[in-house]
């Protein structure tokens, strides 16, 4: 016959496992609400007018033959004041994704087009910048990001 000790330490055993599985499901949610508040910071952030401002001026930016523009000006005169304000806020995001503090989920369909835009435009002056200064991590994030977010859009075909 089954006595009181037995049971008890079914009950007490049966505790420890309910309290593993809700601290699981609990540190999981915690999980999705940091990637939400890293997000929704960053997404406030690129609205503000000052930041707007910037990615219009940085998509105005036209040099129509970037090997030239480097040639004449040099890569530094690529990277003004609101070009780096624009490649920094989606490079944060990129090492965020790197470091998996964000879900590729929740960033590539807000920003893929963004995204996909600067890196086309800004490669070949973050390639000179690295190459040219000793800068190797460059824009390291924003081409990850952008990396990422083609192979997401490959399996998704």
């Amino acid at each position: 016959m089954v006595d009181i000790t037995e049971i008890s330490a079914i009950v007490v055993a049966l505790g420890v496992v309910v309290g593993v599985i809700y601290y699981i499901l609990d540190m999981r949610q915690q999980t999705k609400l940091r990637q939400t508040d890293i997000l929704s910071g960053f997404y406030s952030r690129i609205t503000e007018r000052e930041f707007l401002e910037a990615l219009k001026r940085f998509f105005e930016f036209d040099a129509k033959d970037p090997v030239a523009f480097i040639e004449k000006h040099g890569s530094v005169d690529f990277f003004t004041i609101d070009n780096n304000m624009v490649l920094a806020m989606f490079d944060q995001v990129g090492v965020l994704l790197m470091r998996k503090l964000v879900d590729i989920n929740l960033v590539d369909p807000f920003l893929r087009d963004h995204v996909y835009l600067l890196w086309e435009k800004a490669k070949p002056f973050v390639e000179d910048m690295r190459k040219t200064h000793p800068m190797p991590n460059q824009g390291i994030g924003l081409e990850y990001l952008y990396n990422e977010m083609k192979k997401r859009e490959q399996k998704l075909q």
